[in-house]
């Protein structure tokens, strides 16, 4: 009898030690449900502001360049007893400008600070020697869209690049900006006159790889049959309006997309498509850019591909390449 009661006794501690345990786990698994949910909440606001950022920062940069920077350029008048300094500071932070708008193709803004710059430079007096010195260091020629250099070593560089004078596979170097930074990078040109256009690509970053109805340009860290960052250019034969109007429709079924008129220095204007954020405003897995020159009875579309890590960078080095293409007549 006691042992009965004994072993009730224990079973019953034994019950209420593990409806503790269940109850105590019960909280527990609560917990990490409601912080996992917290936590996919914070991503999903993390992604939505750095696409937004993104976003806003290539929507504004025009702007806050042109209104403030040109601004004071044009209207600072330089202090008593430092008019020289003053002077060589305003010129080149003009040619600085120049460099910018050169980048972004503004003919306006272009011609307005290669004309405040010829005027600066009656005024340098015994400074003019910083003419020269900012035409080598800043890589422009004055009033030149390109933003070409004139100097020796660049003209060198650039010999033979003229419309149809280099081969295919031919190789040589050029200046580019990344980041604010001059980048010396290493082009091969390309001719391909089944598809109509000649371009020049950054052979240090991207492979070439030939199809009978493309030319596509590979980052060199990606699986050349399943690339995540590269450059596809392909001909239709349908007008410049027709395909416009398909890539609208076929990109607007997932992203919000952006289209803008652009120049390109070679080729002069040209449809842009950007579609860098899906249509609820998150990072989609793949952004891409296109961009629609009309050529000859049809035109040609070039359509960049990279993730959102990639953007900046793959974006500027897609952009100086596509500023390299020539329509083959």
């Amino acid at each position: 009898m006691k042992n009965s009661k004994a072993l009730s006794i224990i079973m019953n501690i034994i019950i209420t030690l593990l409806a503790i345990f269940c109850f105590l786990s019960f909280i527990e698994m609560s917990g990490s449900f409601k912080y996992a949910k917290n936590q996919e909440e914070k991503r999903n606001t993390d992604t939505y502001t750095s696409v937004m950022r993104y976003r806003l920062e290539k929507k504004m940069y025009d702007e806050i360049i042109g209104q403030y920077y040109t601004y004071r350029g044009t209207n600072y008048t330089p202090g008593e007893m430092n008019e020289d300094n003053c002077t060589i500071a305003e010129y080149c932070h003009h040619a600085f400008m120049l460099r910018v708008f050169n980048y972004q193709q503004d003919d306006a803004k272009i011609k307005q600070c290669t004309d405040e710059m010829e005027s600066l430079k009656g005024q340098l007096g015994p400074y003019s020697f910083v003419v020269e010195d900012v035409e080598n260091n800043f890589n422009i020629i004055l009033g030149d869209k390109s933003g070409n250099n004139n100097n020796s070593e660049n003209a060198e560089n650039s010999e033979g690049k003229a419309e149809g004078s280099m081969q295919d596979g031919e190789r040589f170097e050029d200046v580019i900006i990344l980041e604010g930074m001059e980048e010396t990078v290493k082009y091969e040109h390309v001719v391909d006159p089944s598809l109509g256009f000649e371009i020049d690509y950054d052979y240090e970053s991207f492979v070439r790889k030939t199809e009978s109805d493309k030319e596509l340009f590979i980052s060199v860290y990606d699986d050349i049959d399943n690339p995540e960052n590269y450059l596809e250019l392909t001909y239709s034969n349908e007008d410049i309006d027709t395909v416009t109007s398909s890539v609208e429709s076929s990109l607007s079924t997932d992203y919000d997309i952006i289209k803008e008129n652009r120049s390109l220095d070679n080729v002069g204007g040209c449809i842009y498509i950007d579609a860098s954020s899906t249509k609820e405003g998150t990072c989609p897995d793949q952004m891409q850019a296109v961009y629609i020159i009309s050529s000859g009875d049809g035109c040609i579309v070039a359509t960049a591909h990279y993730g959102f890590e990639a953007a900046e960078g793959f974006g500027r080095r897609f952009a100086y390449i596509m500023n390299t293409l020539q329509i083959i007549d």
